[in-house]
């Protein structure tokens, strides 16, 4: 295990080969530092893992906090290039965008990389108010009219690739941003944004749509109307059925339990032995940890159970055979 003993006497892994990035997987929780162009960049937190293909980062780099980004399966620089022009597009019009500090090869064969600055993010819409979130959509609707205006769509367009630093809106994962004239693709691109409000803010879509076409001076009717709420509806169904399937492997947001005779999907975010535990043997645990019964019925029973001082709610149906089990597993 190759090791560099860091200013304050601590050692920190080298990463020198590419299966050994390729090995890092959900669990991974230990700083590593690797080299570009002979200059050492550290990796400290995981933000997020695509496995065997994207890795990213917090850490740091010639005394910059950084957001990194490792690229696997990119041997002749597409994903690189993409993240380049991306941001070359962006700053060309005027656009807020983290400052692209590296992009190209790393020290190491078949991995490319982007480095760019790492923001003091001020703003989190889910803390927000009800009125200080809608605020933030019409802020950020903003951004999009100006974009489309200049012929330019995020085609990966969601709340979390737009940051809020002092009041300033930035735009991340540049590799999304694409030049794109026509107006039915600028369309469908507004409502992939209206597809992801919540049902409760759908009654902001309606006035929100008028100052989109008021501001790209864009005549307004029924048949446009209706385009955009096939659209939006299309944008919702695909998104329901992406998030479906990501609930069922493992990802940045969920950790699996897979055995013979179990399939277990938490957040990661939940992630300790007292879940595990309770995933794998949810009788046994409630046994040997506060519970308390809500509900004890013939057909299924529900407990409030203690799991690392927060209690969850547990559904058992009481299973009375073969055929009730395939009803309800």
């Amino acid at each position: 295990k190759r090791v560099w003993r860091t200013a304050g006497g601590g050692n920190m892994k080298v990463i020198s080969k590419h299966k050994e990035f390729i090995s890092i997987d959900y669990t991974h929780n230990e700083p590593f530092i690797f080299s570009i162009q002979g200059k050492l960049v550290t990796c400290q937190k995981l933000l997020r893992l695509v496995p065997g293909r994207r890795l990213v980062f917090s850490g740091q780099w010639m005394r910059h906090n950084v957001v990194i980004k490792i690229f696997l399966t990119d041997g002749k620089g597409r994903s690189v290039t993409r993240e380049s022009q991306g941001f070359a597009l962006l700053k060309e019009h005027g656009f807020l965008a983290p400052e692209l500090l590296y992009a190209g090869a790393a020290d190491v064969d078949q991995v490319n990389v982007v480095i760019t600055e790492a923001l003091d993010v001020t703003d989190d819409i889910s803390s927000f108010s009800e009125q200080r979130a809608n605020k933030l959509l019409e802020a950020i609707q903003k951004k999009i009219i100006k974009l489309h205006a200049h012929n330019i769509v995020q085609e990966d367009l969601h709340l979390d690739n737009f940051l809020v630093v002092d009041k300033a809106i930035y735009l991340i994962d540049t590799a999304q941003i694409k030049k794109e004239t026509d107006k039915t693709a600028q369309l469908n691109n507004l409502a992939l944004f209206y597809a992801q409000f919540p049902l409760d803010r759908d009654e902001l879509i309606d006035a929100m749509f008028t100052d989109y076409c008021q501001k790209r001076h864009w005549s307004q009717n029924k048949v446009l109307d209706d385009q955009l709420n096939a659209m939006i509806e299309a944008r919702r169904a695909v998104r329901i059925e992406s998030y479906m399937k990501k609930t069922f492997r493992r990802s940045t947001e969920f950790a699996v339990l897979s055995r013979y005779n179990l399939k277990g999907v938490y957040r990661r975010c939940l992630a300790s032995e007292s879940m595990r535990s309770l995933m794998r043997k949810p009788e046994r645990f409630m046994r040997h940890n506060p519970t308390e019964i809500l509900k004890k019925g013939n057909t299924c029973s529900v407990f409030k159970v203690q799991v690392d001082h927060e209690w969850v709610v547990v559904k058992r149906f009481n299973l009375k055979g073969v055929l009730h089990y395939m009803l309800h597993c």
